[in-house]
């Protein structure tokens, strides 16, 4: 063999070889950046989930403890109570409340709504009608601050999914082969 050749040949294995390396290197990095990015997305989605689960479960249990004295007291409570929190969270819950756990919050919200509807028809000393009416409110909201709160106990931590490694490697690798750039996928 001539002595060209077998240099060309050389240098032409040596690029081959370089180009594979820099290319699995490459990969490997996309692969450990796709990871990083789907746990750092998984722990911004639990930490929106838990603080919308804590403000709600405080707005229920705030309307809880306004409808019990209430109830005791029997004089009406002197303006209605917020629903910023589900106002502002119920988009962010919906997702991911199991069904009954939603069920049990829109009627309590249902039941909130009523209550507030309440307050500037009720006069100050409540009739035993309006009480009932309240009993019942009462049982309402705190049914869906409890099932929230037994909820948001069962919300545990995702841990890294083995499964989801071969689905993001063989994604890399696809944008790889096909020359696409790396765009951050939203959830």
């Amino acid at each position: 063999m001539d002595a060209k050749i077998a240099t060309a040949l050389l240098g032409l294995a040596g690029v081959l070889i370089g180009g594979a390396i820099t290319a699995g290197a490459n990969y490997i990095l996309a692969v450990r950046k796709e990871r990083a990015d789907e746990k750092k997305d998984t722990r911004t989605h639990q930490a929106e989930i838990r603080k919308a689960l804590r403000l709600v479960i405080r707005e229920l249990t705030v309307a809880v403890a306004h409808v019990q004295r209430t109830i005791e007291t029997k004089v009406w409570f002197d303006q209605p109570l917020s629903q910023r929190a589900w106002d502002t969270y119920a988009p962010v819950l919906a997702p991911d409340l199991p069904i009954k756990c939603w069920d049990a919050v829109m009627k309590a919200y249902y039941y909130f709504d009523t209550l507030n509807r309440l307050a500037p028809t009720a006069i100050t000393q409540l009739s035993s009608e309006v009480a009932g009416m309240l009993i019942t409110i009462h049982e309402h909201i705190k049914a869906g601050a409890e099932a929230l709160t037994e909820y948001e106990s069962d919300v545990a931590v995702v841990r890294d999914d083995p499964a989801k490694r071969g689905r993001a490697g063989l994604r890399t690798l696809l944008r790889l082969l096909t020359m696409r750039p790396f765009t951050t996928r939203k959830s």
